[in-house]
């Protein structure tokens, strides 16, 4: 291998830097289960949101199909089939299977409605409840069991000789395939430690800002508070993402994408603790009301909107 290649394969030593104060950290016993208690959290809060996907994804599926065989479906102008449906502009992506000259099948991608159709609010693509990848960081607020996953990831995945965070090892040592147990345990955070080599330098400062909020968690100052980020203190006022989140019934992206056309600040990149005022969350309300086709949504934004008050 040339200078070159070595040169090109070596991590950034920002990241080096990084999981190797995370390794001060853990080197201590009672941090070190800390750490694994909160990665543990946090691969069960994504298993709930996975299957959730899945589910969603199950019943897309279901539509799809009766889409593909309904033609009122595909007929904006049929009017609405059930209560609270919208015409989706979304192409519906159907896929079958031909013969090629070569007598074997290939699948291919075609539209059977690819002017949208009548659907479910709550099948909505910006009603996706896929699971985010947390590299490179994404562009909302963090949770503090996120927040311990994403270095707890880093230092298992930089500092390979050392002992690592991962609370499973023991169970993937012993691990075989079995009916019961087709994936081995733990399996998301495997992937996630996969995933930190591509941590971009765009992420530097907000992944040591991370760094600060765990060691002010493990210092045990405000630990009541800290096991539950979105519980609001004398020191912070508004809603978090996650607060909006539920105010609306919106995903990530929707949200933030009606954030950006109302004009206020959005959260950057990582886990400060960024906090829309009252007066920007019922502005980005009245975005969506004026802006959205969907009737539960608009009537859920109205109704929040007459309760909308200041976290004291």
């Amino acid at each position: 291998m040339s200078d070159s290649d070595s040169n090109e394969t070596k991590p950034p030593q920002w990241l080096v830097v990084l999981a190797w104060r995370v390794y001060d950290l853990v080197r201590l016993p009672k941090n070190m289960s800390r750490f694994q208690e909160m990665v543990r959290r946090w691969d069960r809060e994504y298993r709930i949101q996975l299957a959730k996907y899945e589910e969603w994804e199950r019943l897309r599926r279901e539509h799809e199909d009766r889409v593909r065989t309904d033609p009122q479906l595909r007929d904006k102008s049929a009017g609405r089939p059930e209560p609270g449906w919208n015409w989706d502009c979304t192409p519906i992506r159907i896929y079958r299977y031909r013969q090629s000259r070569q007598g074997k099948e290939a699948m291919e991608l075609w539209f059977e409605a690819p002017n949208g159709a009548w659907t479910p609010p709550d099948l909505f693509y910006d009603r996706e409840p896929e699971p985010e990848s947390l590299f490179p960081l994404p562009d909302r607020e963090l949770t503090l069991a996120e927040k311990y996953v994403v270095l707890a990831a880093i230092h298992d995945h930089f500092c390979p000789r050392r002992e690592p965070i991962d609370p499973w090892r023991n169970e993937q040592d012993a691990w075989e395939p079995s009916p019961k147990q087709l994936i081995m345990p733990g399996m998301p955070y495997i992937r996630l430690m996969d995933d930190a080599k591509q941590s971009p330098e765009d992420d530097e400062d907000d992944l040591f800002s991370i760094l600060k909020d765990v060691r002010f968690d493990l210092s045990d100052k405000q630990r009541s508070t800290a096991d539950d980020p979105e519980v609001p203190t004398k020191a912070t006022s508004g809603y978090t993402v996650a607060a909006l989140r539920e105010l609306t019934g919106l995903g990530n992206t929707a949200l933030n994408r009606y954030a950006k056309l109302t004009g206020v600040a959005t959260p950057g990149r990582g886990g400060k603790n960024f906090r829309y005022s009252a007066a920007n969350a019922r502005a980005i309300l009245e975005t969506i009301i004026a802006n959205t086709s969907e009737d539960t949504l608009l009537e859920k934004c109205r109704a929040e909107l007459a309760n909308l008050k200041e976290i004291a």
